[in-house]
């Protein structure tokens, strides 16, 4: 009996060790997860870079070295923060040369075409660390030519660089506001019949 023993302990033991290797072939390795994350930050990091050179480019043709200085406070934010944020700085960094721009055709100057587009390539340089990059990109680059149309089109109609930064504000204030609403009432959180007594 105490041969016997042994044999269905090992046997038992088997089958746990299977189970379990199952187990672990079923669920990745955290191992596995690191790899996959460091190589979605790499695309990240590579279309970024991809960005923060199309944006010297422009800030260069728009003005030298004073430009490549700026392109270079962008890709500091880019580095140091994230695109958001090296996106508002380069927006900052070209009112100068809008500003200076006494003519309205020529607010589609290629340089700042050029600076422009390297901010969208670094909008949508996180897109390559989603789970969906391209529903990311599809949502996000409408948004984004609808505020900068909003910008085009106050500044084209008055040429007054506050009158479009209050547009592109009160666009921004109202769609939040809205999506706000309606994500109560999506989610239910709006009582419908308040007015409605009990």
């Amino acid at each position: 009996m105490s041969a016997d023993t042994p044999t269905e302990t090992d046997s038992e033991t088997d089958v746990d060790t299977d189970t379990d290797a199952d187990d672990t072939a079923a669920d990745p390795s955290p191992a596995a997860e690191i790899e996959a994350d460091r190589r979605r930050s790499r695309a990240t990091v590579a279309i970024g870079l991809l960005g923060l050179a199309i944006v010297g480019a422009g800030f260069w043709m728009a003005a030298e070295t004073v430009g490549l200085v700026a392109a270079a406070g962008v890709g500091l934010a880019w580095y140091l923060l994230s695109s958001p944020y090296a996106i508002a700085f380069g927006h900052a960094a070209l009112l100068p040369f809008v500003s200076a721009v006494a003519l309205r055709p020529d607010l589609l100057r290629p340089e700042l075409l050029v600076a422009e587009l390297g901010l969208v390539v670094l909008l949508v340089a996180p897109a390559a660390g989603s789970d969906r990059p391209l529903s990311f990109v599809l949502m996000t680059v409408p948004i984004l030519a609808g505020l900068l149309l909003v910008g085009l089109g106050g500044y084209w109609l008055s040429a007054d660089l506050r009158i479009a930064a209050g547009a592109l504000v009160g666009t921004i204030v109202v769609a939040g506001y809205a999506l706000y609403r309606y994500e109560l009432v999506r989610l239910g959180l709006v009582d419908t019949e308040e007015g409605e007594p009990a």
